[in-house]
């Protein structure tokens, strides 16, 4: 009931002139931003919303936690462009005691890749618009939303990066959970939780007060339930609950693995994406 009466509330959201540059509620501030100075036909480029939080705010993740409800963005894109889908960057675990949340505080930004057609005119200007809408919450929560819009010039060759704007996507992408490492994964069950065993690579080094794992899927896993988590022999375990509300017995899950303190040398960051 809660997260339907939150869906209605951005449903009632007026809608906003798309703007060009950051527009600003009271609790959020939001951007469309380009990693590239131009767009070439054909070639892939990357954008990105930039959120920007008041202090003590935050949006979330694509599985919120307990409450909340992801960010969610809506492309306007001229004809023969397409978009991918959100990029999401590591969540943190933020306590709302006696709920738990997955998401973002401070500055974040989705990326997503936009692909424009080979035939794309040399010379003209392509204006690329995004309806944006989160959940920001404190002790409470408040729906906002912007249409944003960005313009990029079309050149004949490889743009170079927006100087405004390469910090920004750099330090994103080096937040990013690495992905395709294929590490072996087996659940099986362990009384009434679930223990996930993840076989890390040859000379990991793990501490499990610093490990987390972010189940991608909302209502499989209790967010605010404690994670048990041992390492022995080159095997990450971790106990999990599953979710009250379930459907059915858990047989698979998906998500992010963290351990703040990394995992070993021989690892290239804390956050790994496991299938």
């Amino acid at each position: 009931m809660q997260r339907l009466f939150l869906i209605t509330l951005l449903g009632l959201l007026p809608l906003l002139t798309f703007a060009s540059g950051p527009v600003k509620t009271d609790q959020v501030t939001a951007e469309l931003v380009s990693e590239s100075a131009g767009i070439q036909p054909g070639t892939p480029f990357w954008v990105g919303v930039r959120l920007d939080m008041e202090d003590h705010w935050h949006t979330y993740w694509t599985n919120p936690g307990d409450a909340g409800l992801g960010t969610s963005l809506t492309w306007d894109l001229p004809e023969g462009f397409s978009a991918g889908p959100i990029i999401w960057p590591t969540p943190e675990y933020i306590p709302l005691e006696p709920l738990v949340s997955y998401g973002y505080e401070g500055t974040t930004l989705l990326m997503v890749r936009l692909d424009p057609p080979a035939d794309l005119p040399v010379g003209q200007s392509v204006d690329l618009r995004v309806r944006a809408d989160w959940l920001a919450c404190q002790e409470f929560c408040i729906p906002g939303g912007a249409d944003l819009s960005l313009s990029r010039p079309v050149v004949g060759e490889t743009p170079g990066p927006d100087p405004a704007q390469a910090e920004l996507f750099a330090r994103t992408r080096a937040d990013l959970p690495l992905v395709g490492v294929g590490w072996p994964v087996s659940l099986s069950g362990a009384g009434d939780r679930l223990q996930l065993d993840v076989r890390l690579p040859d000379g990991s080094v793990v501490d499990p007060e610093t490990v987390f794992f972010f189940n991608r899927v909302e209502m499989v896993i209790e967010p605010a339930a404690s994670q048990e988590v041992t390492f022995e022999a080159g095997v990450l375990s971790i106990k999990l609950t599953p979710a009250v509300y379930a459907d059915g017995p858990v047989d698979a899950i998906s998500g992010v693995l963290v351990a703040r303190s990394g995992f070993g040398d021989s690892v290239p960051g804390n956050a790994v994406v496991l299938e």
